[in-house]
């Protein structure tokens, strides 16, 4: 769109057409993040025995527009992997345990045991979707909530974590349509205080997992330097280099996300410095990032 002074009003009234929740919403979001952080502390995700010892799983986590589809499509145009798509499944068991009194404030008391059958059922649901191949791709961006729980199941599993400019993710998913996520998309300000739970979330789970354990890719970098932060990506992996990866838009597979065009083409530059020419009209998003307007 070259005219943001046209196209901002329809944004803004598309959005507001679904705001009546959105407060309240992004209110019990926050507050789960928190209660998350505090049950996996150090000493729970410091227990090494029980979990799956599988090492095919691959998480792909992070916020949504923040350039988890496009990975998922460069790892799953490598002939050993296979990307299955958003999944809900963890989010399905995570609810079973907090049924159960588990998750997330007493984990401490899920025995060794019982995480290796629950992580053995999660493998079994992945390998029923993709068959047997290397590495199965889960890339749910909200299970970065699960970060500590997949730990704990699946201690062999990737996790790798997309990081995107903060306007530029918040922005973007200002002007996308998504149905499963329920307000905060919708509030400029929510946005933003959602983005720093998630933030903050994510910097715990660094703060308390083995070094290393995540490993974070820059969406901007992977734009820049494509070749070689692909190569460090299928390392992470244990995957050869494959020349495909660095073609994935033309890998043919089914992707159902916003960004399902946009994984079919190049990666372009400059993406994320689109929400710039919007600027002014973002004052309650920048105030909650906390982040100067120049504008």
């Amino acid at each position: 769109i070259q005219k943001p002074e046209e196209a901002f009003p329809f944004f803004s009234a598309a959005n507001a057409a679904t705001l009546e929740f959105s407060s309240q919403y992004i209110g019990v979001e926050s507050k789960k993040l928190e209660n998350i952080r505090q049950g996996f502390n150090t000493d729970v995700l410091a227990e090494i025995s029980g979990g799956c010892d599988s090492e095919t799983p691959v998480f792909i986590v992070g916020m949504p527009r923040s350039g988890t589809s496009l990975l998922e499509q460069i790892l799953a145009s490598h002939p050993s992997v296979y990307g299955c798509g958003e999944l809900g499944d963890l989010s399905i068991l995570a609810h079973e345990l907090h049924q159960q009194g588990f998750f997330p404030e007493e984990m401490k008391r899920l025995s060794a045991k019982r995480r290796t059958e629950l992580g053995q059922r999660y493998l079994n649901i992945l390998t029923g979707y993709a068959g047997v191949t290397k590495r199965i791709v889960d890339k749910m961006p909200q299970n970065f909530m699960f970060v500590g729980l997949i730990h704990l199941l699946l201690p062999k599993c990737r996790i790798i974590h997309c990081r995107r400019d903060p306007v530029a993710t918040c922005f973007s998913n200002y002007t996308a349509s998504f149905s499963h996520l329920t307000g905060d998309e919708n509030d400029l300000e929510a946005l933003g205080k959602y983005y720093r739970a998630y933030e903050n979330l994510m910097d715990h789970w660094h703060d308390v997992l083995p070094k290393d354990r995540i490993l974070d890719v820059c969406y901007e970098d992977l734009v820049e330097q494509p070749e070689a932060k692909i190569r460090k990506i299928l390392d992470y992996c244990d995957l050869p280099w494959d020349d495909r990866c660095l073609t994935f838009y033309q890998t043919s597979r089914n992707v159902r996300t916003a960004s399902a065009t946009q994984v079919r083409q190049p990666m372009i530059k400059g993406r994320s410095e689109r929400w710039r020419q919007y600027e002014k009209h973002l004052s309650p998003l920048l105030n909650a990032l906390d982040i100067p307007q120049t504008q």
